[in-house]
């Protein structure tokens, strides 16, 4: 027997393991961003509502090519090539971060900095489509959304370190070295199908292919009318934007509120940040292990609707509960709880959007994940106007809180899977497998 037949048949794993990687790497820009937002705050004497339009300008980028663009750029130039270009300029970029001085060129930069990371969430979820099967994509999808959770782990203590020795600039500059090398793993490893890898084994070839998500009928595309006709498309895309709002406020301003609001010292911040996002990583390894599990029962309504409705739910709940403690660790229990059912309802989505649109995930995803990006740039926004005119945190989480309790029930009553065909003879469950 050859040795390619000997070899374990779960490259597909690994290819998960660097798209984690990259979504890792990727977040750490707004990981660093949010941690030394202080520093930034002190250096060039900003107001909240200034902080507030220099986070969220990121999101205008991310947005402008995510909703309008990743679906076009992903169909020319396929999710390899496009994830490693735009990680390359998303390095050079990150780079040039540490030029800015006033809050304008701040938002150019941020600006341009979202631009070049807003294809790469529909370029994922068309590489899971391709790689793995249709009953593991839940776990898959959150293995690579945990890189976001991790990011917000292991880099604000990091942050902290380099940036109270080589200033708030000093991370940028580290971790643009880094992306340019994990471009170069990403691109060596990774190919569009697993058809074109010489890594995958033929046992493992056969298994994707007969198990994973229905492919395109050459020469058929979805149109934007049955798309944006969807029901389900834009319910999923609402339970991404109140993820996604919850996040950019917490990844954003958590550490403003820790210094400013609870007076705990800079050099402790970093530390409260990773355990903030502790919850994340939890959710990732649970999520998607239950999500999938109800799909392989054929409970795919539990699985890709219930589970991220009640997720939303209850993480609503957590931050609303923030406002009536005072406790530092409760606070800081209840904002992991937060982190905790945002990224799962935001892991278990990103499975949902490949049920809805088998054909072109990155379709759908793009919809879905771009709806998600406004909430990255309102959080941020609203945050600090709220702030700015309040001078507490309560008015923020309160509508944070509340847009997840809001939309999170809507879902539980109104969501329902069903998968966008491409012609209106075609059998919708037969494109799911159920």
């Amino acid at each position: 027997m050859s040795s390619s037949h000997m070899r374990p048949a779960r490259y597909r794993w690994w290819v998960i393991g660097i798209l984690f990687l990259v979504a890792f790497i990727n977040f750490g820009d707004r990981s660093i961003i949010g941690t030394v937002g202080p520093l930034i705050l002190k250096a060039f004497h900003f107001n909240a509502s200034q902080y507030g339009l220099i986070l969220g300008a990121f999101g205008f980028g991310v947005v402008g090519v995510e909703l309008l663009l990743s679906g076009s750029l992903i169909r020319r130039f396929q999710p390899r090539g496009l994830v490693a270009g735009m990680m390359l300029l998303w390095s050079v970029l990150l780079g040039i971060t540490v030029t800015a001085t006033s809050v304008g060129v701040f938002v150019l930069w941020r600006v341009l900095f979202g631009m070049s990371e807003g294809s790469n969430w529909p370029a994922f979820e068309s590489l899971i489509a391709r790689w793995m099967a249709k009953d593991e994509t839940a776990r898959a999808f959150n293995m690579t959304w945990a890189g976001i959770s991790m990011s917000g782990l292991v880099f604000p203590p990091v942050v902290v370190f380099l940036a109270t020795r080589f200033t708030w600039r000093g991370p940028f500059i580290v971790l643009g070295v880094v992306g340019v090398i994990v471009t170069i793993l990403f691109y060596w490893m990774i190919t569009n199908y697993p058809e074109q890898n010489h890594h995958v084994t033929p046992t493992e070839r056969e298994y994707i292919m007969t198990r994973r998500l229905v492919p395109r009928p050459v020469g058929q595309r979805y149109s934007w009318k049955r798309l944006l006709s969807s029901g389900s498309v834009w319910w999923a895309a609402l339970g991404s934007f109140a993820s996604a709002y919850t996040l950019y406020l917490i990844s954003g301003w958590l550490a403003v509120y820790l210094t400013e609001i609870r007076h705990v010292p800079y050099s402790h911040v970093g530390f409260l940040l990773a355990a903030a996002f502790a919850g994340g990583i939890l959710a990732a390894i649970i999520s998607g292990a239950v999500s999938d599990r109800f799909y392989k029962k054929g409970r795919v309504h539990v699985a890709r609707a219930v589970l991220p409705a009640i997720s939303s739910i209850v993480g609503g709940i957590a931050l609303l509960a923030v406002q009536v403690v005072s406790s530092l660790t409760l606070i800081m229990i209840l904002v992991g709880l937060t982190t905790f059912f945002a990224q799962a309802v935001n892991g278990i989505l990103g499975a949902t959007a490949m049920d809805i649109g088998p054909h072109e995930p990155h379709m759908t995803g793009q919809i879905i994940t771009g709806i998600g990006g406004v909430g990255g740039i309102l959080a941020p926004l609203v945050t600090g106007f709220a702030v700015q005119a309040t001078h507490s945190f309560n008015a923020a989480f309160l509508i944070a809180g509340g847009l997840s309790l809001v939309i999170g029930a809507c879902m539980l009553i109104l969501f329902r899977i069903h998968p966008v065909p491409l012609n209106p003879d075609q059998n919708e469950d037969l494109v799911v497998g159920k």
